[in-house]
């Protein structure tokens, strides 16, 4: 019987396949948090707690192995908002899936090369978002501009002036 961390893995894997993003994120949510608190992580911001306070071969194993679950658990997070759109959202669960899989992974490992595949998309994608919502706001303020200068649905028919009706 599998333990409800890595159900909430797979199941989130799966939802990702299935392109049910929400429901994704949700499962993997679960998945980190079981895991945070089996690893009694303390994650401080840009700080992860990477190494096994036990000197016993079998735990430290455990440990690793759970800390690989952490880092997949935290890469289909930040995938499910990548599918979303929401880059900023992911990019901060991609930087610890990526220092984890660094540690526990290495540089050469498959998984490891997605995390940092995926963050690099996102990085991109992230600036992208940015710089499009510049050039909205760059537009959209000329444009209220020119707009409240214009007659207005809710000014009221009195303030336009003069009306061209002989029904006074």
């Amino acid at each position: 019987l599998s333990k409800p961390d890595e159900i909430h893995l797979r199941m989130a894997a799966l939802l990702l396949k299935l392109e049910k993003y929400d429901e994704a994120l949700v499962h993997a949510k679960k998945c980190i948090i079981l895991l945070e608190k089996q690893l009694c992580l303390e994650i401080i911001p840009n700080e992860i707690k990477l190494e096994c306070q036990s000197t016993d071969k079998k735990i430290q194993e455990i440990w690793s192995n759970k800390m690989i679950s952490y880092s997949m658990g935290l890469h289909n997070y930040a995938k499910g908002h990548i599918q979303l759109k929401q880059f900023s959202d992911a990019v901060p669960h991609l930087e610890r899936a990526m220092k984890i899989g660094f540690k526990f992974l290495g540089g050469q490992d498959k998984i490891y090369q997605a995390f940092v595949a995926d963050y690099e998309s996102a990085i991109s994608n992230r600036k992208d978002q940015d710089q499009a919502m510049i050039n909205i706001k760059r537009t959209a303020a000329p444009l209220a501009i020119k707009s409240s200068k214009s007659h207005s649905l809710f000014t009221p028919a009195w303030m336009n002036g003069p009306s061209n009706s002989n029904n006074l």
